[in-house]
């Protein structure tokens, strides 16, 4: 098994590196990013400690940072080190101030990893949700470097858990000193199989985002757009997602209704694309200012890092992606106290449950399911206050996993 895999990286290595050399712009990133990798290490000081993040990409980030920025508060001495494996994410996050070195993970060969636990000589390593790494964890639990793995989700059908998987993957669970899960679902897989170093500590996302409301935020265009109107604001959605979104602003009923858009791609074509499929009445923010966007009908957002904020002004939320290969963050626009609308491709994502079950969030198939869901919170105030009210009792009771995973990280002396 271990073969397979090794020649699995290999494989994936050396497909990238082909698409490099064909123009892939990703691809090529990813390569000269890992090219880069050991000249970044140099910059590190010799006689030092230092905490390793692990984060495969942009939402991963978003996972652990109320721990990073937790870490870096408790420890400011200490030396923070941020790896991404995507280029998506490192590209995003490579000028972020929490972190005295952001660089790529290596791939998973022997050698590179042997090198890079030699040179960064990490105090301890801890990896966010998804990442699992045969080398990486096995090369640390032989440095006896202690291995965290935050906010991970296990299912039933995961390798780990299946013949004839199970040997070759179980022993990366065994590198992990400790299991911080977001639900009581995960910590029964991993208990089955014996591990009791597992605790149930919720989402660290939430401490991020419960500051959401509470953060200054005012925008002159966004406020005359939305001023005195009820707003749909949808984020981070797709051509699947935009189609819905097109036909309910046509449906009875929805005649007033604003839609304030944040594509997940603000590329021109795909932009250009966007616009032509709500035509009429459509403003561009970075084209735009507050008299012509008062008077429309849609306002699409082609700027990065607003959407958190955003949310506010909105009455109800739809994040996008869930006709796709998965959904964006639910917790920001909950936070809010709105209903927050998504497609059916959600399972790996515990909140999108979580929420359901608190009668915050809505999964929705179809334009007709999402007018159905959405008509109560458009004509009664009534349903509002019973969803601001169940979302404040949610969120209080999720609150906490940071000072969880920081206080351990205390007890370790570390």
């Amino acid at each position: 098994m271990q073969l397979l895999y090794n020649f699995g990286i290999w494989l994936y290595g050396m497909v990238v590196r082909l698409l490099a050399l064909f123009g892939h712009a990703q691809a090529q990133r990813w390569v000269a990013g890992r090219q880069n990798i050991w000249k970044a290490l140099e910059k590190l000081p010799q006689n030092r400690k230092l905490i390793w993040f692990h984060t495969a990409s942009a939402g991963e980030f978003e996972q652990g940072r109320p721990l990073i920025e937790a870490y870096r508060t408790a420890y400011p001495t200490h030396l923070v080190l941020i790896s991404f494996f995507s280029p998506s994410g490192y590209e995003l996050r490579k000028n972020y101030s929490g972190a005295d070195l952001i660089c790529y993970l290596p791939e998973d060969k022997p050698a590179l990893v042997k090198r890079w636990l030699e040179i960064v000589r990490p105090s301890l390593a801890i990896f966010v949700k998804y990442e699992f790494w045969f080398h990486h964890y096995t090369q640390l639990k032989t440095h006896n470097i202690p291995l965290l793995l935050v906010s991970a989700p296990f299912r039933p059908n995961q390798a780990f858990f299946n013949w004839p998987t199970q040997a070759f993957w179980g022993k990366m669970l065994a590198a992990v000193k400790h299991f911080y899960v977001q639900d009581t679902a995960s910590a029964q897989l991993l208990t089955g199989l014996g591990y009791q170093n597992v605790s149930i500590c919720g989402d660290t996302r939430l401490d991020r985002v419960l500051a959401l409301p509470k953060t200054r935020f005012s925008d002159p265009i966004l406020t005359a757009f939305s001023q005195g109107q009820s707003v749909l604001v949808a984020g981070s959605t797709w051509a699947a997602d935009e189609k819905i979104l097109s036909s309910l602003l046509q449906m009875p009923g929805f005649e007033q209704l604003k839609l304030l858009i944040v594509p997940h791609e603000i590329k021109a074509g795909s932009l250009a694309r966007t616009t032509a499929l709500f035509n009429a009445n459509v403003e561009v923010y970075s084209q735009t200012h507050p008299e012509k966007a008062t008077h429309a009908r849609v306002l699409v957002l082609d700027t990065m890092g607003m959407l958190s904020k955003v949310y506010r002004y909105g009455q109800a939320a739809y994040v996008g992606g869930g006709f796709g290969k998965g959904i964006h963050n639910l917790l920001e626009p909950a936070v809010y106290g709105i209903p927050v609308f998504f497609g059916p491709k959600n399972q790996k994502f515990l909140e999108a449950a979580a929420l359901q079950k608190a009668h915050i969030g809505f999964e929705i198939n179809s334009v007709k399911a999402l007018t159905s869901a959405l008509q109560p919170f458009l004509t009664s105030e009534t349903a509002h206050q019973e969803l601001r009210a169940a979302t404040t009792a949610w969120f209080a009771a999720q609150a906490g996993a940071t000072n969880t995973i920081l206080a351990d990280i205390r007890q370790m002396g570390l």
